[in-house]
């Protein structure tokens, strides 16, 4: 127990100059000093006493403890918060990443659209010219999104079956005059 409690004292004395007391710049350790710690290790005070004296110490600013010393728990929880930290920056460059190509493809479907429109003819006179005039869908075919005559189309030439079709039915989809147009009885 005797040879426990001396080493117990040497640590704890080299602790106490390591961890920033305002002695460490002293050449030899003060008496003080040592005296407590051998009042402890000869059993002259008990634990609890050699216990108060370090904790006055501190208390009082004689002994100055590094803070900075994590707890095991402490710094788990700072590894899981960094590894958090870190997987987000990875998710967030990812991400952007993930903008930067679309943002590409958006600017390329662009370029195609303009090219195709000047080896259409199509300027932007033109299409304010012929935008009201051309309706997309023929309303003779309510129930689906049909292109007006011409060109006149079959039912091959479209994804549609079985739609109701309305007078005049321009493309001569509803073949039997039953007012669906594209039906077993049609083709």
């Amino acid at each position: 127990m005797q040879y426990n409690k001396t080493i117990f004292v040497a640590v704890t004395t080299l602790m106490i100059l390591v961890a920033g007391t305002n002695i460490v710049y002293a050449q030899e350790i003060p008496g003080w000093i040592k005296g407590i710690a051998n009042f402890w290790a000869e059993d002259k005070i008990s634990d609890a006493e050699y216990l108060d004296s370090l904790k006055f110490l501190i208390d009082a600013g004689i002994i100055q403890m590094d803070n900075s010393t994590k707890t095991p728990q402490q710094a788990d929880q700072e590894a899981v918060e960094t590894n958090k930290s870190e997987q987000l920056e990875s998710d967030i460059e990812m991400l952007l990443d993930e903008i930067s190509e679309l943002h590409h493809k958006v600017e390329e479907y662009e370029r195609e659209n303009r090219e195709l429109k000047r080896q259409l003819g199509i300027n932007d006179e033109w299409q304010a010219d012929h935008a009201e005039s051309v309706p997309q869908c023929d309303e003779a075919y309510p129930g689906v999104c049909i292109a007006p005559y011409p060109p006149d189309l079959d039912c091959k030439d479209i994804p549609h079956t079985g739609f109701e079709v309305n007078p005049p039915d321009p493309h001569g989809f509803d073949v039997d005059g039953d007012g669906f147009g594209c039906t077993d009885n049609d083709v």
